[in-house]
């Protein structure tokens, strides 16, 4: 390892890595004020032009005038004075729809139409712009140019006929007229405020008495004909009404005809049947159940040993007393006979057969009685039956007959309907022929009249003034904001600092000269050392050196992201005053920018050969080295020509030229070529132990510095900080003051 190479790498890990910030301005309050505080020529000259404008504009417009009138406006005559208008309740006139209708009405082209020809406003050249005569209408009145157009007929107006152009004309200026006029609605009481804005007070207040004049009498027209319509249609409707209740109660009457029902909707006869029925139905279930009470009794007494003979029917049966008699009395002579014939006797044989058969007969007769019994109960079954069917159908009547009552209601309410619609619109007609005595006085009330304006109303001067003056703020604000966005170059060291997050390490000032000659620059620092310029270098080469005090920088690359920005005579002046300060000398000052060098023809001198014939051998280093007279600085120089520049920087024959020179020189200066243009800078940022990046001061854009920055940084370049170059000193002390009140 060279020492050299050791001498960069003790340097490296001292040295400071910083982080850019990103490319954007302080957004905080303090810096916004300090912006505004810079630029306030700006916000001064914006306010004051602007707010002079607007009061130029406030005091050259024409006055206009404003005569207002307050209506107050009712839904319909008060009841004190005739009642409410039947019509008007009847389509539910709501006062606030009402009002709002009138003022239509007041805007329509009807009412200004008649306003227009009743004050003759056609005349008025305040409100017919075709009166008007302009400076276009003094050049066209002169006769040549009046004879000239008579020629182009391709630009004349349409041709129109007179009553066309006069109705334009009428339409133009009633146009003019609604735009005067303005009708506001009311807030919270029924009162309509009536405007109109005129160049004349006069003519302001006559114009708007005279159309609410004309109004009033429009609107009591407008009621006299809704009267009248009101009356002819009610007129109308009564008699359909008539007809109507007339034919309802018609349907009525034969309703009731055609179903035999009462006006209550009942039938008496179909309710008597239902009532007789009912009643026979109970009378036939009660006999139906005694009866086969009875029968179930006789089947009883049948199976049980008292037998047939319990039952009542039977045991009252005459035929079956008879009978009975009949036999106690056989049985009686069959017991007297019986002790003197014998049994076998023929005559006991006879009494004993007729025995047999009146009892035959009896049985006979108990079994008769019992059948009929059966028979009395399935007759009144059957009775029952019938009356049930019976009274089912008279049911069914009367459901039926219910429909017809609702049928029935219908009808009536239609035909009642129909007569309180007909009472109701006759007592309308006599109402309206009660209102009819009222159309002689209106809804409409003027309660103050308009009188002449004293103060015109437009322009309000103070209030244009004033909005002027607040537009000049904001177009002044807008204005320093664009100026400063515009402005995009570095101010002050301390935003040049804030900015790329590096130390500022000098500021260099403007020269007079340096601006057209960079070799008055570098000469500065030997011609006059007590000038501002040669101690800035000074500045500048001081905190260099205290950058890394304990490993101080030899090899030093000045670098810049453009070309222009003063990097070369920083170089020079770097080096010149290095080799000054220095005790013996020892400061070289290479020209790396191999296609356009320049540090020869900055110190005065001829360079035949420089860095390119010294790597390839065809010179020497004691040839291509030249001597600075002034200051005893050794430059290495460069000559236009070399085919590939960064490949020669990043050469081995570079590496070990810094190496030896490193040991022979107490300073090395590298000027390289612009960043943006080529990557030589980057190649020697790589080489070098500290690299000084070069701003010029207001020119130099902050995106390409920015990113010019970025690249040393990925090149791994140790940064020792940045120059503010060509400086304004004046300019200067404000930007530090503003910034360092925005600090």
């Amino acid at each position: 390892m060279t020492a050299r190479s050791a001498t960069v790498m003790r340097l490296r890990p001292a040295a400071r890595t910083h982080r850019l910030a990103p490319h954007a301005d302080a957004g905080s309050a303090m810096d916004l004020l300090a912006i505004f505080n810079h630029r306030k020529s700006v916000l001064i000259g914006a306010v004051l032009v602007l707010t002079a404008f607007s009061a130029l504009i406030a005091f050259q417009v024409t006055p206009r005038y404003t005569a207002n009138t307050r209506l107050m406006i009712a839904a319909f005559p008060s009841a004190s004075e005739g009642g409410a208008t039947a019509l008007s309740q009847a389509l539910g006139g709501n006062l606030r729809s009402h009002i709002y209708g009138e003022i239509e009405v007041m805007q329509s082209d009807r009412l200004i139409g008649a306003t227009v020809d009743e004050l003759g406003l056609m005349d008025q050249p305040e409100f017919n712009p075709n009166l008007r005569s302009g400076l276009l209408d003094r050049v066209t009145d002169r006769e040549p140019v009046r004879t000239l157009l008579g020629y182009l007929p391709s630009i004349r107006k349409d041709k129109l006929t007179e009553t066309e152009r006069r109705n334009r004309e009428r339409q133009e200026v009633a146009d003019s007229f609604r735009k005067r006029l303005e009708v506001r609605p009311p807030g919270v009481s029924n009162v309509v405020v009536v405007n109109f804005e005129s160049e004349d007070p006069k003519r302001a207040a006559s114009i708007v008495n005279t159309f609410v004049e004309i109004y009033i009498a429009d609107h009591l027209e407008r009621q006299f004909h809704v009267q009248e319509m009101t009356r002819n249609w009610l007129d109308k409707r009564i008699v359909q009404l008539r007809q109507s209740v007339i034919d309802s109660e018609r349907a009525v009457a034969e309703f009731l005809a055609s179903r035999r029902l009462l006006e209550t909707g009942r039938s008496a006869v179909l309710d008597r049947q239902f009532a007789d029925v009912s009643q026979q139905l109970t009378e036939a279930k009660a006999a139906f159940a005694e009866r086969q009470t009875r029968l179930e009794q006789v089947y009883r007494l049948r199976g049980s040993s008292q037998g047939l003979g319990a039952v009542k029917e039977i045991r009252e049966s005459p035929l079956i007393q008879r009978l009975r008699e009949q036999e106690v009395t056989l049985i009686r002579q069959a017991a007297e006979l019986s002790t003197r014939f014998g049994e076998r006797h023929p005559r006991m044989i006879n009494l004993r057969a007729e025995v047999s058969d009146i009892r035959k007969r009896v049985r006979d007769e108990e079994v008769r009685v019992v059948q009929e019994l059966e028979n009395e109960v399935r007759v009144a079954s059957a009775r029952v039956s019938a009356l049930n069917r019976e009274l089912d159908k008279l049911d069914q009547k009367r459901v039926d007959s219910g429909r017809d009552k609702i049928q029935l209601r219908q009808l009536q309410r239609e035909a009642d309907a129909n007569q309180r619609l007909y009472e109701t619109y006759l007592a309308r007609l006599k109402q309206s022929a009660n209102d009819a005595m009222l159309l002689g006085r209106s809804n409409v009330e003027v309660i103050s009249p308009a009188q002449m304006p004293l103060k015109a109303s437009y322009p309000r001067k103070g209030l244009v003034v004033g909005f002027g003056f607040l537009i000049s703020i904001g177009v002044g604000v807008f204005l320093v904001l664009l100026v400063e966005r515009l402005d995009n170059g570095f101010r002050s060291a301390h935003q040049l600092e804030h900015l790329t997050s590096l130390p500022v390490l000098g500021v260099v000032p403007r020269l007079a000269r340096a601006e057209r000659d960079g070799r008055a620059a570098a000469d500065v620092v030997v011609s006059d050392p007590s000038s501002t310029y040669t101690e800035a270098i000074r500045s500048l080469r001081t905190s260099l050196m205290v950058s890394n005090v304990d490993h101080r920088p030899k090899v030093v690359l000045i670098a810049s992201a453009l070309p222009g920005e003063g990097k070369s005579s920083l170089a020079v002046a770097l080096a010149r005053q290095s080799a000054l300060a220095a005790l013996n000398g020892k400061v070289m000052l290479i020209d790396c920018d191999l296609r356009r060098p320049t540090v020869s023809g900055l110190l005065g001198l001829r360079a035949e050969a420089g860095i390119t014939e010294l790597f390839s051998g065809e010179a020497s280093f004691n040839e291509v080295i030249r001597t600075d007279p002034k200051t005893g600085l050794h430059v290495l120089p460069a000559v236009p020509g070399t085919p590939n520049p960064p490949e020669l920087l990043n050469s081995q024959h570079m590496r070990s030229l810094l190496d030896k020179l490193s040991q022979s020189y107490d300073l090395i200066v590298l000027d390289s070529p612009a960043l943006e243009s080529v990557s030589d800078a980057r190649v020697l940022a790589h080489l070098a132990d500290a690299t000084i990046f070069v701003v010029q001061a207001e020119t130099t854009p902050r995106q390409k510095a920015i990113a010019a920055l970025r690249q040393l940084a990925h090149a791994h370049a140790h940064m020792a900080g940045v120059v503010l170059s060509r400086v304004n000193l004046r300019r200067q002390q404000k930007y530090e003051h503003r910034d360092a009140g925005a600090a």
